[in-house]
């Protein structure tokens, strides 16, 4: 072998060496490429982790700011607002309170005003009240004389009611005794003849009095009497009926239906005026001649 071969041999094997130092180094390299840029991804990842996390935040803090601009506005506006709204408060204050002064000086005014109207009503009203005390006593004076006037005028008016009354039966008495007086100077007795008028007097031949012993309540006409037979009282008898409590009444004529010893039965007559007649009650006197 010639020295061109050895030295291409040598040449070969240092290339060789060489081609194997490189690829031990390539390898090597490779290895630490692999876990750099595994590494360098990680780290890419994480990195790219806190951007997104930092985006986030500075959205976050962007939305925040504004939010915070948009409170601070508003609280600039609501500060505003009630500035203004205080100060037109306060001016309405002001002015109610100008309006509360007038009025309050307007009420004394009225109050003074008052004061002296109820001074002077107070004067008008004792005045007012003497003359009603006045009044008073003279419209009872006058009431008590307007009573009195009242009563007796009653009085009178049953007073000439019972005379009426009383007249007219006195009337039917004088024309039945009259009768009576023809028949008995005709020589008839009147006892024994049969009354045709039911409403003409036929009082018995004694005088007596009694009294209205029941009523029948039905019938206020239907009554009976304390008088009969044992007192000269018969059937068709006539009596006249009257009171004296509260004041003296006529009060009509009564015929005796049905007579017993002590007591009868008899009816009102109800001729002439029967309007002002009161109704009969117990106790009511009754007698043969109303003197």
């Amino acid at each position: 072998m010639n020295t061109i071969g050895k030295i291409l041999v040598i040449l070969n094997f240092l290339f060789a060496i060489i081609v194997g130092i490189v690829m031990v180094m390539v390898i090597g390299l490779r290895t630490q490429w692999k876990d750099a840029y595994k590494e360098l991804e990680t780290q890419s990842k994480v990195v790219v982790a806190q951007r997104d996390a930092a985006t986030n935040m500075n959205r976050k803090l962007v939305n925040d700011y504004r939010s915070a601009k948009l409170e601070r506005d508003e609280i600039a506006q609501l500060r505003a607002d009630d500035k203004t709204v205080a100060a037109l408060k306060e001016k309405a204050d002001e002015e109610k309170i100008k309006q509360f002064e007038n009025q309050a000086i307007a009420a004394q005014n009225l109050l003074q005003q008052a004061l002296s109207t109820n001074k002077r009503m107070a004067a008008e009203i004792t005045v007012l009240n003497q003359s009603i005390t006045d009044r008073e006593s003279l419209i009872v004076k006058l009431q008590a004389d307007i009573n009195v006037v009242r009563v007796q005028a009653q009085n009178f008016e049953s007073l000439a009611r019972a005379r009426q009354l009383q007249n007219e039966g006195l009337l039917e008495k004088v024309r039945e005794l009259t009768r009576q007086y023809a028949l008995r100077e005709a020589g008839v007795n009147p006892d024994a003849l049969a009354i045709r008028d039911p409403n003409a007097p036929n009082p018995p031949a004694v005088a007596v009095n009694g009294r209205i012993e029941m009523v029948d309540a039905k019938d206020n006409t239907l009554i009976q009497i304390s008088l009969g037979t044992d007192h000269g009282v018969h059937k068709n008898h006539t009596l006249d009926v009257y009171r004296t409590k509260p004041e003296a009444k006529y009060l009509g004529m009564i015929r005796i239906l049905e007579a017993y010893h002590q007591r009868s039965v008899a009816q009102l007559v109800t001729s002439g005026n029967t309007a002002y007649r009161p109704p009969l009650r117990p106790d009511d006197l009754v007698a043969s001649k109303l003197r």
